[in-house]
């Protein structure tokens, strides 16, 4: 953990169901600040027991804990979901095509638009029955977002910003017809949506009397 002024640490990262205690050595269990009889209460221990001083995690998630050891207090809550400027698309919903170029071709994740703070798309042909996820780095799939798997209808996002454990590793999965889809996630609400999108031709070029006489036609 970090310390910070008046003795007051924090540490911010995924904690698995179960149960934690503070220890002062990273070698020995005790001495260590368990739970006090008081929610949010700590109580200090200076030798092993058979009473259970841990303080339970009810849900993996990604946290932010605070312990203050001088009014012998702590906090557990879900840390703030950063903002990334880049976010990445990777899965089996991502199919390279022969028009793609060769760095496409080899890719396993691409990079999506981003159309305000937080919110970023993807448009492009996709099949029903692939899954997909969100990266915020490349070869890389944390930190990440990932489908929360209490999802009611399969859309709603955690952030997890390491490896939370195959339970929590859910992809989103396309279930309509194939077709030209706009998948998009938005962080401000934790909520991913798949709409119609825009066909995207296999190649384009310039034609017009403005190519000049050496150029006539298309280009």
């Amino acid at each position: 953990m970090t310390r910070g002024e008046d003795r007051q640490f924090s540490w911010t990262g995924v904690l698995e169901e179960g149960s934690i205690v503070f220890t002062v050595s990273e070698n020995a269990e005790w001495p260590c600040y368990g739970a006090g009889e008081e929610e949010g209460k700590l109580k200090y221990i200076s030798e092993a027991t058979d009473d259970d001083i841990t303080i339970k995690i009810k849900q993996t998630g990604n946290y932010y804990v605070t312990a203050d050891l001088i009014n012998l207090t702590y906090t557990i809550t879900y840390a703030p979901v950063p903002i990334p400027d880049i976010l990445y698309i990777t899965g089996d919903v991502i199919q390279p095509r022969s028009f793609f170029s060769e760095e496409r071709m080899q890719s396993t994740e691409v990079r999506m638009q981003s159309t305000e703070p937080g919110v970023f798309t993807y448009n492009d042909w996709v099949e029903p029955g692939l899954g997909f996820r969100f990266a915020t780095e490349r070869l890389s799939l944390w930190p990440g977002f990932v489908k929360d798997k209490d999802s009611a209808d399969g859309f709603d996002v955690r952030y997890f910003s390491n490896d939370p454990g195959a339970e929590y590793n859910n992809e989103f999965v396309y279930t309509g017809e194939a077709g030209w889809k706009l998948i998009t996630i938005d962080i401000n609400t934790m909520r991913v949506s798949i709409t119609d999108g825009r066909p995207v031709p296999s190649q384009l070029a310039i034609g017009g009397s403005s190519l000049g006489s050496g150029n006539a036609g298309w280009t």
